[in-house]
């Protein structure tokens, strides 16, 4: 009973599967009758003349094939938002003054060492700045550096120092 119990299931799916195959097939509507091909042509050109009969078929499949959908949804937008108009900005003269006093880029500066001697008054500071290239500022409370900041206070390890074109403030600290 097990042997023929397999053979039904075996002879079944294979005859589902052919079933499956044949479904999937395309069928040609009236099939073209190729071209008769002489008996005594060479080889060469009975290649040549089924080349021949295959691109005439490739071309005429080609004029029948359909076009591709052009899909106008877009999934992320849920209405249509009117285009902005563009008009040219009005150039005011507070946007032109502010175009034209772009501060100069900050000085490279860097905090070499603080040197302090006691007084009366309480410790004087020092501090010692090295700038671009060989440049080397000994500088107190008040002074000014290259035209450009001016010293407000030396702690114990840092520098405060006032930038005098755009009134902001920088900080240096020993590393």
């Amino acid at each position: 009973m097990n042997s023929r119990r397999a053979a039904v299931y075996f002879g079944g799916g294979a005859l589902l599967v052919a079933w499956l195959a044949a479904a999937n097939t395309t069928r040609q509507a009236d099939p073209a009758l190729p071209a008769p091909v002489p008996q005594n042509a060479d080889p060469v050109e009975k290649i040549a003349i089924d080349l021949q009969q295959d691109g005439a078929r490739l071309r005429d499949q080609l004029t029948h094939a359909p076009a591709p959908q052009v899909n106008s949804r877009n999934l992320f937008g849920f209405a249509s938002v009117p285009a902005p108009r563009a008009s040219a900005p009005r150039p005011t003269a507070a946007a032109e003054s502010a175009v034209a006093e772009v501060p100069p880029p900050p000085l490279p500066l860097t905090l070499m060492g603080i040197a302090e001697q006691a007084s009366a008054s309480g410790p004087a500071r020092t501090a010692i700045l090295g700038g671009s290239g060989d440049d080397v500022y000994m500088v107190t409370v008040g002074q000014t550096i290259a035209a450009r900041y001016s010293v407000t206070a030396i702690g114990v390890d840092a520098i405060e120092l006032k930038d005098l074109a755009t009134g902001g403030f920088r900080r240096l600290a020993l590393r």
